[in-house]
């Protein structure tokens, strides 16, 4: 199952420690959700669009059980 976190960010704001911060709070969770969080990726726009997101989390999840677990957490 995949489930998607979309952010933006006010003007000028997001950079790169911001990013990494997210990265880190992410994998923090995939270790404490193992069986749940098969997979994730942490991924920034390549696009320059006041109406676009910054920032893109995709998960794979294992099932439908895990995504409340996960959303829980």
């Amino acid at each position: 199952m995949k489930h998607f976190v979309l952010m933006k960010f006010k003007k000028d704001y997001f950079c790169d420690s911001i990013k990494r911060e997210i990265e880190r709070a992410y994998e923090q969770i995939h270790k404490e959700l193992p069986e749940d969080i098969i997979s994730y990726a942490v991924r920034e726009s390549c696009l320059e669009s006041q109406h676009g997101m910054d920032l893109m989390i995709e998960l794979t999840l294992a099932g439908e059980s895990s995504l409340g677990r996960y959303l829980t957490h």
